[in-house]
């Protein structure tokens, strides 16, 4: 019998019901959210999406202009029934503060995700009860950076429990071979917080992974310099995951990350570990998990403008830039005389309010007269849409692995602007390994920096350059790879056939 049937025969015997628990924060929200789509559309699941309460009012919010409105659900019971089984619930959380945004200490934030245990497992238990009207939790599927919070609710519930790591698999084998000692914590701690030194080699003998050097490692400085309390707590979480979870799930395919892959199920004993990525899926008005009303008003604009003449530029949803760095990018845009269409978060620079708009006191009027037929702004755009927008050439950003894999399946090669934790080693692998990308250079004689003569001159070379060309070309074929995963025969599209059947088997 062929795996699809064996899963259609093991999902008509019982009904299949998965409770999804992400990390809540915009670049963790989505790719959960498409990875539940894809189990309700393709496998027959019945999927509970929680949340926290604060967030869960806020994609709330940003949903009402929507005309057919969200499937919204307090306390677990759905307003009404969205065309995927995808109910919403919102579960309460103590010591996170979301006063000012995500301008917060990431430990302090995971440490305060801990606080959903108590309220998950009783809702856990109040799903079991008579006169629910709703199936038996089949499995637990969490954002690897929920484990504290979610893996002994599950061992005590006796829940199958799997653990969705969202960003690359590269970076999920080195938090393995930090935790297995391979990797030495306090050299990865030193090494994040020792960026400005120039190129050193830091490992070459992990297999499954290139040659690392000390500004391919992750970075934990937001509002403050955390590196020394964040590492340990993400390392330890992916031992969690390592050792506890029923299987494990990665957002990659075999073309872009086979050999990190191949390199981390040969050293685990179990769980095992499936890619089942890119997942790139435009999310509806019913599953928005969007942070920020998307302006979709940008798509008349890049449909007003010439094929590929248009670079997007992204920060993604948490980094901040000093007014002096925001100062470099707008004159090197302006002097690069390309077309740009910015997706600019009021947040997004060091010293403005959280709810500033953006054209009031951040832009200088000088650089709006200048770009004013060639720009366009928005605070959040969609993205997947943009991204394969013909009149985009370019995408400058900041290298989160929802973005960076969102650009390789629509072919647009990237301007590398990493910010923190994977971003840097996204970085790398864009650039070095599979060369669908540029990166900006910031010595440190400049205090980091990156110059506005940088910014014209990378801007240009992907935009007009010989450079551009050749990008361009490896991007389109690496879209074809990503593209084929997802087909019914795909790498990716069987992978996840085998995780639900690997599902049925031990919830049995």
């Amino acid at each position: 019998m062929e795996l699809e049937e064996h899963v259609a025969v093991a999902a008509a015997a019982r009904p299949l019901h998965a409770v999804a628990i992400p990390l809540p924060a915009q670049g963790h929200l989505n790719p959960l959210m498409r990875l539940c789509r894809a189990l309700a559309s393709r496998h027959g699941f019945l999927i509970t999406f929680v949340n926290i309460q604060p967030i869960h009012d806020r994609i709330l919010d940003c949903m009402q202009n929507h005309p057919t409105g969200p499937d919204a659900a307090q306390d677990g019971h759905p307003v009404r029934s969205p065309p995927l089984p995808i109910r919403r619930v919102s579960l309460p959380i103590n010591g996170l503060d979301l006063e000012n945004d995500f301008r917060l200490s990431f430990a302090d934030f995971l440490i305060a995700t801990r606080s959903l245990s108590n309220p998950l497992e009783s809702f856990l238990q109040s799903i079991g009860e008579e006169g629910s009207g709703l199936p038996p939790v089949t499995c637990l599927i969490s954002d690897n950076f929920m484990s504290g919070a979610v893996q002994n609710v599950a061992e005590k519930l006796g829940i199958p429990w799997v653990s969705y790591f969202p960003c690359s698999q590269s970076m999920n084998l080195l938090y393995f071979y930090t935790h297995t000692g391979r990797v030495p914590l306090q050299d990865a701690i030193h090494l994040s917080m020792d960026r400005d030194k120039p190129m050193e080699l830091f490992k070459d003998d992990l297999p499954g992974l290139p040659p690392l050097y000390n500004r391919d490692m992750p970075p934990y400085k937001h509002v403050v310099e955390e590196s020394p309390r964040i590492i340990p707590l993400m390392v330890d979480l992916s031992r969690i995951s390592n050792e506890k979870a029923s299987a494990i799930l990665v957002n990659t395919f075999k073309e872009i990350e086979g050999e990190a892959m191949w390199a981390m199920a040969e050293q685990l004993i179990t769980p095992p570990i499936f890619g089942i990525g890119p997942l790139v899926e435009v999310l509806e008005e019913e599953s928005s998990t969007d942070l920020w009303k998307e302006e979709s008003h940008c798509l008349q604009w890049l449909d007003a403008q010439p094929a590929q003449s248009v670079l997007y530029i992204s920060f993604g949803s948490i980094t901040l830039l000093s007014s002096q760095q925001f100062g470099a990018i707008l004159d090197g845009l302006q002097a690069s005389g390309h077309r740009f269409l910015w997706a600019f978060r009021p947040d997004l620079v060091e010293g403005h309010a959280t709810d500033e708009a953006i054209h009031e006191n951040m832009l200088p009027q000088e650089f709006v007269e200048a770009t004013r037929d060639r720009s366009c702004f928005v605070e959040w755009a969609p993205q997947v849409r943009v991204l394969n927008h013909s009149s985009v050439r370019g995408f400058l950003t900041h290298c989160g692995w929802n973005s960076t894999i969102e650009a390789i399946a629509a072919g647009v090669p990237m301007l590398c602007w990493p910010y923190l934790c994977d971003q840097h080693t996204d970085a790398k692998f864009i650039v070095e390994v599979w060369k669908v990308g540029l990166r900006f250079e910031a010595p440190s004689s400049k205090g980091g920096i990156i110059d506005s003569r940088e910014v014209e001159s990378v801007v240009r070379a992907l935009m007009e350059g010989e450079e551009g060309l050749v990008l361009r070309k490896h991007s389109a074929l690496l879209r074809q790879s990503a593209l084929s995963s997802l087909q019914a025969a795909g790498f990716s599209n069987r992978q996840l056939q085998a995780f639900v059947q690997h599902i049925c088997n031990i919830s049995s």
